[in-house]
């Protein structure tokens, strides 16, 4: 365990201990915190499960000088790990902060050795193939109505799921970073068009301030409402991130982490057409978020995408 990842949880500790919620029953951490490998950029994913609720929330919190992602969410049944075993493999990797009853325990034991086993990671895969498939009916889609920018985002979002469920069946790779670079440098698919190639790191300071802008924008669209997505907070984890990938001289990484930290903003805040979403918006934050990938292919490079991710979702079932 690397000390940044022992110095986190104890933040994570003292965090439950000024503001531990009715009905507690466990909380976990995930990310690079669970892999016990968090360095100087990270932050800390903090799960917290609680009795009585069926709701799933989650906020930033700034405490003790670090950034905690906060996710409250009803304690997990195994009959639902068993239903969506492809949105519960987060599961494989957590890290346990506080168990005082001793119940997560208890449902691990149950859950874990089935989601590892055949029957689960089948059933994980069985789900994520439907996930591609709905992507792929949207490309579709935005390919009869003539909607670039939709068809563009909907194959890259076909690529990505596609990346993810090859890295979990071969790597047993639960992490959602940088699927699609990952697997760029260890298949031999043939090459195809990646929106954020051409993204370079000394612009990178100028990409995550554009990205900001953008937020801000939205936000202020708002009136003020309280927004996760949105979250100015949101901001400083992704300048943390760019600042690792800058220090790595990782281009790819840099590229694909700032289309994905840009995807479910565009996606779930901006308006439809996206195309005349983006042309509404001031120039300079138009330009950035098309610098970072949103761009307009053709047809016949949305096609090219989805038979990439249909590729690498036969190898990764085979």
């Amino acid at each position: 365990m690397t000390d940044r990842s022992s110095a986190l949880i104890d933040v994570g500790l003292a965090f439950l201990d000024a503001h531990k919620p009715a009905r507690f029953v466990a909380a976990t951490t995930g990310g690079s915190v669970a892999r016990r490998e968090a360095d100087e950029y990270s932050d800390l994913d903090l799960n917290i499960y609680v009795d009585d609720t069926e709701e799933h929330r989650s906020e930033n919190r700034q405490f003790a000088g670090e950034i905690i992602q906060l996710h409250i969410q009803p304690f997990p049944r195994v009959e639902a790990v068993r239903q969506s075993p492809w949105d519960y493999r987060f599961l494989r990797e957590a890290g346990v902060i506080c168990d005082p009853a001793g119940r997560y325990e208890s449902f691990a034991r149950e859950a874990l050795p089935w989601l590892r086993s055949a029957d689960g990671v089948s059933a994980a895969c069985d789900l994520a193939l439907a996930d591609v498939e709905k992507r792929r009916s949207w490309a579709e889609e935005a390919i009869l109505r003539r909607d670039h920018m939709e068809m563009g985002m909907a194959s890259m979002a076909a690529m990505t799921d596609a990346a993810m469920l090859y890295r979990f069946c071969r790597h047993s790779a639960v992490s959602t970073g940088s699927p699609v670079t990952s697997v760029c440098e260890s298949s031999r698919l043939p090459e195809v068009d990646i929106p954020w190639n051409h993204v370079r790191l000394a612009e990178a300071r100028e990409l995550v301030a554009g990205l900001a802008a953008y937020r801000r924008l939205l936000a202020e669209a708002t009136g003020g409402v309280e927004d996760f997505v949105l979250d100015e907070v949101q901001d400083r984890m992704t300048a943390g991130k760019v600042a690792r990938l800058v220090r790595l001289e990782d281009e790819p990484r840099l590229g694909e982490m700032l289309y994905h930290e840009t995807f479910w903003v565009l996606l779930t805040r901006g308006s439809r057409p996206l195309a005349q979403h983006l042309s509404g918006l001031p120039d300079s934050i138009s330009a950035v978020l098309r610098r970072i990938g949103y761009d307009e292919p053709e047809p016949v490079v949305a096609y090219r995408r989805l038979s990439w991710a249909d590729d690498l979702c036969a190898a990764a079932c085979s």
